[in-house]
């Protein structure tokens, strides 16, 4: 897709938007909501799959999102689900260890994420906690 087709799809995302939407107690509390995520999450990727097709199948997305969650929530317990998750939601072949460092998510990325470098933080966590 092209950064145009992206503007436009952004633009036809809030075009309903409306002033005066949230009250301002409302805006604080996401406001808030947003600051924790944000703190949280190491790759900052909205998920939108334009890195895709990934030449060794990796689905880059699905493996930032359980990246970002396995830090998202403290504690053994979550970071053990974290870690159960992966590898139920994530198939073999697509998992972030299968990464070429090819760099043809780079060229696409409208984020300009380390793709390969958080995929193969990815890999190290998951791979590490194996069981």
């Amino acid at each position: 897709m092209s950064n145009m087709a992206q503007v436009e799809e952004n633009l036809a995302l809030v075009e309903n938007y409306k002033e005066g939407l949230f009250r301002p107690e409302d805006e604080i509390a996401l406001n808030k909501v947003r600051a924790f995520f944000l703190s949280r999450i190491k790759a900052d990727c909205s998920g939108c799959g334009y890195c895709l097709p990934c030449p060794a199948g990796v689905d880059i997305p699905k493996n930032l999102l359980m990246f970002n969650q396995y830090f998202l929530f403290e504690g053994q317990d979550a970071k053990d689900l974290s870690h159960k998750l992966y590898h139920i939601e994530v198939a073999t072949e697509k998992m972030a260890k299968n990464c070429l460092n090819c760099g043809e998510c780079l060229e696409r990325c409208p984020q300009s994420l380390a793709i390969p470098d958080f995929l193969a933080q990815t890999a190290d966590l998951f791979q590490t906690l194996e069981s």
